[in-house]
């Protein structure tokens, strides 16, 4: 049944005001829902889900994961390695085409020989742009360097422009407020963080891109391993405060930041899936050296190239017999590395992936649209289908943000949208379908003394298509008329006149109420009936002149049992005229009253006047509308009516009738 007119009403500002308002209840109500903490949940399963949905794509082929797995342990049956290993890596693979070496490790311990320890400083020393080394975010000094035993992303505002930590810094400043371990012999290597965010539920979603320390940014794992193969100089790049952007020295925007500084890592897949970009480390030194043996073959040093050439490098623990591993669940995996996280990052920031969600307010845009949106739905359809048109509604809410997350990597919040949705189209239905019980008993209590109860139950299901206000429709009015009223009536007691009456109108009824009509009013000792109105059918003239045909048959009948009781036999006359009348609800606010206004109206009671006991006279307008071939009728003439003209005269046949 449509609503709309339940649900907003006629007037346009009403109607606006009461979407407005729907819809901002609706808003807002959705996004306090999700900000419940078990909901929040909930839409943290539903970003995992979205990624398995959107499925695994395969990683930049310049990023190489060199693993210290389970077969390096067996193969050296030694953990931590011996720190000559890491050197001959950051020493060789720059020869053969690597970007860097950024490593996922923390060397604070001394190595088992202080020849290891030397040996892979001076390789630092050597080249320190080719070797990145993790610093650990929860060593004493570094907390009392922060001023934090946390790591601290800076979501606050900072003034002007902050410097990106220079080689070394961090780790002299470290080693002057008493930090012990080999680490500060690395001191010209660059620096990065290898710390992800757990989100609510423990799953790894998101890293800091930068950790502060003191005035000094600190580029995590990813970031640092991304400006290896950007080239780019972390000396000369500074964050600008007020844009949130990474910049070059002349102020040129070379990666936008999230507000703070905290990204959503775009994860490609599995760890399985990086087969591919992964290689253990005891394989990856055996490469390099044979390729730098002096009786290296041409196939060995093509090896070396295919493997490491124009790659970055991340180090680090994946074996799984080392309690030293950090895991953490990630969309494609139960349990992974944490180091894949950062490998996830890196892939993203090398395909320009944004780091953030959708923007907010595009977002808020798009469920106060789709909120409206529900409103009018559930205003314009039927209840019967209300559920489907939900479902379709969510539906394609989904798959909208599905579709924008796989073609931009942007999130789109889940839960707010379809819960403002959800509670904006319920709140509408719930709305409409009170108002739709409310006209159907304002229906049932206007047509009730009309019609049959079978019509009226029609009305009833029919209710918001009926216009109970005034409207211009083609009906057919049936006049029905009493002769000899006035003698009749003074020749009998009022009460047994009122008595006669109502079993005469009792009979007439039950006629117009078998042929679809409608019973306006009575009029004294006289029926107003009306077909077409309130509901319509295709054959309404037809139907008028049957029920005046059967008047007439059920009137022989009534008299018949009139006479058997020694009372006179009544006679009528009936007019039937079609046309357009003004059909609504008249009257005052305490008391309205279905009735039709026009032409017709009074052309059916001038042609009822016009008739003798027994006869059924019709306009022109009427004769031409039968269709029905069970009766004929013939012209009598032109009359003056008063009031309307000249009129054609035309009676029903009674031998066809």
């Amino acid at each position: 049944m449509p609503m709309r007119r339940i649900l907003f009403g006629h007037d346009l500002p009403a109607r606006l005001v009461r979407v407005v308002l729907l819809t901002a209840l609706a808003v807002t109500a959705g996004y306090l829902i999700a900000a419940v903490p078990a909901i929040e949940l909930v839409e943290l399963k539903t970003e995992d889900l979205r990624y398995r949905l959107r499925g695994e794509r395969p990683i930049d082929d310049r990023i190489l994961v060199v693993e210290i797995d389970d077969a390096t342990r067996e193969a050296f049956e030694q953990f931590p390695l011996e720190r000559d290993k890491y050197a001959l890596l950051s020493y060789f693979t720059p020869r053969f085409g690597a970007t860097g070496v950024v490593y996922d490790l923390f060397f604070t311990e001394a190595d088992s020989t202080n020849s290891g320890d030397l040996g892979f400083a001076l390789v630092i020393d050597d080249a320190p742009d080719n070797t990145t080394v993790a610093i650990h975010p929860v060593e004493s000094a570094y907390r009392e360097h922060a001023r934090s035993d946390q790591i601290d992303v800076t979501a606050e505002p900072l003034p002007g422009s902050i410097a990106i930590e220079p080689p070394g810094a961090t780790l002299r400043a470290l080693t002057s407020d008493g930090f012990d371990g080999p680490a500060s012999m690395f001191s010209k290597a660059l620096h990065a963080s290898a710390t992800a965010i757990e989100s609510s539920d423990g799953s790894v979603r998101q890293v800091p891109l930068f950790v502060r320390v003191g005035d000094r940014f600190v580029p995590t794992l990813a970031v640092a391993a991304w400006m290896r193969l950007q080239g780019l100089d972390p000396s000369e790049l500074h964050i600008d405060a007020t844009t949130r952007s990474l910049c070059s020295a002349d102020g040129e925007e070379i990666l936008s930041l999230p507000p703070d500084l905290v990204a959503k890592i775009p994860f490609a897949g599995s760890t399985e899936s990086l087969e591919s970009h992964r290689v253990g480390m005891a394989e990856a030194l055996r490469v390099l050296r044979r390729a730098q043996s002096d009786d290296a073959t041409d196939a060995e040093l093509h090896a070396a190239r295919e493997l490491f050439a124009g790659r970055v490098v991340l180090v680090g623990l994946t074996a799984r017999s080392s309690y030293m591993v950090d895991y953490g669940v990630m969309p494609f995996d139960s349990s992974a590395p944490l180091l894949f996280a950062h490998v996830n990052l890196l892939d993203g920031l090398l395909r320009g992936a944004p780091l953030e969600r959708f923007p907010d307010w595009i977002s808020l845009l798009g469920t106060i649209l789709f909120a409206a949106l529900g409103i009018v739905l559930a205003g314009r359809i039927r209840p019967l289908l209300l559920g489907l048109v939900l479902v379709v509604l969510v539906g394609s809410l989904l798959a909208l943000g599905q579709t924008i997350f796989v073609q931009t990597d942007r999130m789109v919040a889940t839960i707010p949208h379809l819960a403002a949705v959800v509670l904006a189209y319920g709140g509408a239905g719930v709305l409409a379908f009170a108002g739709e019980e409310r006209e159907r008993v304002i229906v049932r209590r206007t047509f009730d003394r009309y019609v049959s109860p079978d019509l009226l139950e029609g009305i009833v299901e029919r209710a918001g298509e009926i216009e109970l206000g005034g409207t211009t429709r083609r009906v057919t009015i049936l006049f029905l008329d009493i002769r000899s009223f006035s003698e009749w009536s003074r020749s009998i007691p009022a009460d047994e006149l009122v008595d006669e009456l109502n079993a005469f109108f009792a009979e007439m009824v039950d006629v117009v109420f078998t042929h679809g009509g409608s019973v306006n009013k009575f009029l004294g000792d006289a029926i107003l009936a009306v077909f077409g109105a309130p509901v319509a059918t295709t054959d309404d003239p037809d139907r008028a002149v049957r029920s005046a045909v059967g008047m007439r048959q059920r009137l022989v009948a009534h008299n018949v049992a009139r006479e058997s009781l020694g009372k006179a036999p009544l006679r009528i006359g009936i007019g039937i005229a079609t046309g357009d009348v003004v059909a609504g609800n008249v009257g005052d606010r305490r008391r309205l009253e279905y009735t039709v206004i026009g032409d017709p109206v009074n052309r059916a009671a001038r042609l009822q006047s016009f008739s003798t006991a027994g006869q059924i006279l019709v306009d022109a307008t009427t004769a031409e509308a039968l269709r029905s071939e069970s009766h004929t009728v013939k012209p009598i003439g032109v009359r003056a009516l008063k009031g309307l003209g000249d009129v054609e005269i035309l009676e029903v046949d009674p031998k066809h009738a």
